[in-house]
């Protein structure tokens, strides 16, 4: 099978950069995987896009890749939306399917979406060292922090006896697979808290969007739906609260295999193509006649759509 990747750029790690990364090295076992990226430089360890092939199938990211490969060759065409913000996220019509990597994101774009988990590189986020028996070292993981940074640097001053380290920003850094390694316990939200969780770290779901505790087994499923605090505002607790739930420190070596499973590559490659599978000729049809038009493929005709859609849901709900 031949196989397009697609992004909007490809200028920093992390994010869908990282997805692509990912994708392209378990995808590349057993398929001829190409990418093309809208703008900026190629990675050198990718083969480019080639605009006289025919490729079986495309995983898109982002309408500015979408729309350029408009005219291309390809059998199916999946749009993944990862988040709900930036507006690049925001998906276009006339996709083959629709791919959401959370329950959240799949309530927010008006198009019918399957859920297919982001992927992790395995390798990069996994227990390298045990933790400890009581927290010690705490790293606050974001490049956004809002007003979570100073609750955290005021719960920091409330537990001299514990180390804290913040990341991101100013101190982002490329190997963050390593600041997990070094901490005990990671505060952070969404693509942090699952990395953090697959290095076998407790995580306090808090940053920007507010607070959402402690990432539990039981509380699995709540925070998947949230994503881990990435979409959902929280309350924001004191400085004395936060520091009583770092004290709190439970570790669940459980949660690290969980998450393992869950974002395999391998398993949501296989995802994708099965989704390419089951997209029907009537389908991919419908969307080579809305891409004849480019004006449908428009991000305000998908929020025509999604306005639509809303007020029919509440108009059921009278």
């Amino acid at each position: 099978m031949r196989i397009l990747l697609a992004n909007s750029e490809m200028e920093y790690r992390g994010g869908t950069q990282a997805w692509i990364k990912t994708m392209w090295d378990v995808l590349s076992e057993d398929h001829a995987v190409a990418l093309f990226v809208h703008s900026g430089r190629l990675p050198g360890w990718a083969q480019p896009f080639d605009p006289e092939a025919q490729y079986d199938v495309a995983l898109i990211n982002h309408f500015p890749a979408f729309r350029a490969l408009s005219n291309a060759s390809i059998g199916v065409r999946i749009v993944t939306s990862h988040g709900v913000i930036p507006a690049e996220e925001w998906p276009s019509w006339g996709a083959d399917a629709y791919v959401s990597v959370s329950e959240s994101v799949s309530r927010h774009i008006p198009f019918k979406s399957e859920i297919i988990r982001n992927p992790l590189d395995l390798e990069r986020f996994r227990p390298r060292s045990l933790v400890s028996s009581s927290v010690s070292r705490v790293a606050f993981v974001s490049n956004r922090q809002g007003d979570a940074r100073s609750i955290v640097d005021e719960a920091a001053c409330l537990l001299p006896e514990v180390e804290f380290r913040v990341v991101g920003g100013e101190t982002a850094v490329d190997d963050v697979e390593e600041v997990y390694d070094w901490a005990d316990l990671v505060i952070g939200i969404a693509r942090t808290a699952v990395e953090a969780l697959a290095c076998g770290r407790d995580v306090i779901a808090f940053d920007y969007c507010g607070f959402h505790g402690r990432v539990t087994k039981e509380n699995l499923a709540y925070m998947y739906d949230v994503n881990f605090g990435g979409h959902a505002q929280g309350r924001w607790p004191s400085a004395q609260e936060l520091a009583n739930e770092i004290a709190a420190f439970n570790p669940d070596a459980r949660l690290a295999e969980i998450i393992r499973s869950n974002h395999d590559p391998r398993r949501i490659a296989e995802a994708y193509i099965d989704l390419a599978n089951s997209v029907t000729r009537v389908r991919r049809l419908s969307g080579v006649l809305i891409r004849t038009i480019p004006q449908l493929t428009s991000p305000r005709i998908t929020t025509v759509i999604d306005k639509v859609k809303r007020g029919v849901r509440r108009s059921s709900k009278r």
